[in-house]
């Protein structure tokens, strides 16, 4: 019997392959992400010292549930980025099967459910974002099971939609973009025009938006009490857009959002080399939708769509931030995967599947070849030395992804250091015992000035360590193990 007439055993079959794509040798693979520090730094400040604050990040108020999480499987498998990126691994395995159940009831059609989930279970990009410690993958997840339950209907559908769509407000605020999509999927077939004037539907949609934003509006003024200073901060940073100054030119500018086209069509052009088959086929999956008018393609467009633009119009557009985007691009993909047996008989038939392998052969095979030419080598690299060379006590100022699993006191030197003034008061401040930096986050200018004034204990092909204090002994001649914090 072939896999495709036993829907269940394949299902299980690309669940289990998602989840090893995602969840294998996450310490080997990918190098770290500097971003990967900034939101794990501040619960491992917390589990290890108690202190979500201690080097001045606020990261806690941006996404309290991925800090709620982060503290979980710290406080079991102790702090790490790999810790932390196995919860964007087993959301992003998640996902595929809610995008599987999502599409299989807004078309009542298994094969167009299945192929979107394979796209979204086994496409590089996707792959590759789920095996980092952010928070893009936790944010998806929860949009999706907002969107099924949702997609569910009536009163029910209505109320767990709005609690699933407020924790992800809580994992990223900028979720709230998604309120205006989501409700589309409370139509369950009907016609927009019909729908607008149902009072039953309006309802539906009202006590979505409310339960939603109530709920996570009562978390965030629970933080906001207990810290409102930091609170207000860590908002105002994120959006006055300053610190986007130098990365946009746009036309109007409101905060952290803008119209810039350039930086626009910078974006757009990043997306398509991103997955360049996967957004070739989605467009032409939007076409076939348009032209064979489809109901159900209604809310994926708009998904895909008004998702898209809420991040062209921001100052800083990573290609990341179009992760919340995958399950419509891969519904599309889809649809112009199946458009040929659709319409078509004979060979045609074949058409599905040859495309589809051969989809699926690439992306794995680039992700091969990408773990194979890229493993992670640093991080490894910089414990090792901590642990051999560092007393417990002693504390590190270094670039924030080497924080997290550093297991000495070490603070992130990004509010630390702007200069080589803040730096040395900074050590004098948090007496600080070495000072690691690296190519990538300190600027030529301080490594040199560091350099002449302190002593290089360590170095590697990506950065140094110096020691602050002359009057400590050699790193040889000393053994942590003897020695108490």
């Amino acid at each position: 019997m072939r896999l495709a007439d036993r829907p269940t055993l394949a299902l299980c079959l690309l669940l289990g392959v998602s989840a090893a794509l995602r969840l294998i040798a996450l310490p080997a693979f990918p190098e770290i992400v500097a971003d990967e520090g900034l939101w794990t730094n501040s619960s491992k400040n917390f589990v290890a010292f108690g202190d979500w604050f201690m080097d001045g990040r606020k990261h806690l108020f941006l996404s309290p549930v991925f800090h709620a999480l982060s503290v979980g499987v710290f406080a079991v498998f102790g702090p790490a980025i790999a810790t932390a990126r196995a919860i964007s691994g087993a959301a992003g395995t998640v996902s595929v099967l809610l995008l599987y159940l999502l599409v299989h009831r807004v078309t009542s059609r298994r094969d167009l459910a299945f192929v979107s989930a394979t796209l979204l279970g086994v496409t590089a990009d996707f792959i590759f974002q789920s095996r980092l410690a952010l928070i893009e993958s936790l944010q998806l997840c929860f949009l999706l099971a907002s969107a099924l339950a949702l997609s569910s209907g009536g009163t029910r559908g209505a109320l767990t939609g709005g609690l699933a769509f407020a924790v992800a407000l809580l994992t990223k605020a900028n979720a709230a973009s998604f309120a205006v999509v989501l409700p589309f999927f409370l139509l369950a077939g009907a016609r927009l025009r019909d729908a607008v004037r149902d009072p039953v539907w309006l309802g539906r949609c009202l006590l979505f938006g409310v339960v939603a934003f109530g709920s996570a509006a009562a978390v965030y003024a629970a933080l906001y009490l207990q810290h409102p200073e930091l609170f207000v901060a860590a908002f105002r940073f994120e959006l006055d857009g300053v610190h986007f100054a130098g990365l946009s030119h746009p036309l109007v500018q409101l905060g952290r959002f803008g119209i810039d086209p350039v930086q626009m069509a910078r974006s757009l052009l990043d997306l398509f080399r991103e997955s360049p088959f996967l957004l070739v086929l989605a467009t032409l999956g939007c076409v076939f939708a348009v032209i064979l008018r489809r109901p159900p393609a209604l809310a994926f467009a708009v998904w895909a769509l008004f998702g898209s633009g809420f991040v062209l119009v921001q100052l800083y557009q990573p290609p990341r931030y179009f992760h919340a985007m995958a399950p419509a691009f891969c519904f599309f993909a889809a649809v112009a995967m199946l458009a040929w047996r659709d319409e078509g008989a004979g060979t045609n038939q074949r058409l599905p599947r040859a495309a589809l392998a051969v989809y699926v052969a690439f992306n794995l095979g680039y992700l091969l070849m990408n773990a194979v030419a890229n493993p992670a080598r640093q991080i490894a690299s910089v414990t090792r030395w901590a642990r051999e060379h560092t007393r417990p006590s002693d504390h590190i100022l270094a670039a924030g992804y080497f924080c997290t699993d550093l297991p000495n006191r070490a603070y992130a030197h990004y509010y630390l250091g702007d200069d080589m003034a803040q730096l040395a008061a900074s050590i004098d401040r948090y007496a600080i015992d070495y000072v690691i930096t690296d190519i990538y986050e300190w600027s030529p200018t301080l490594r040199g000035e560091l350099a002449a004034r302190y002593e290089k204990v360590q170095e590697w092909p990506f950065g140094q360590v110096f020691r602050v204090h002359p009057e400590l002994p050699p790193a040889s001649d000393r053994n942590p193990e003897r020695e108490q914090p």
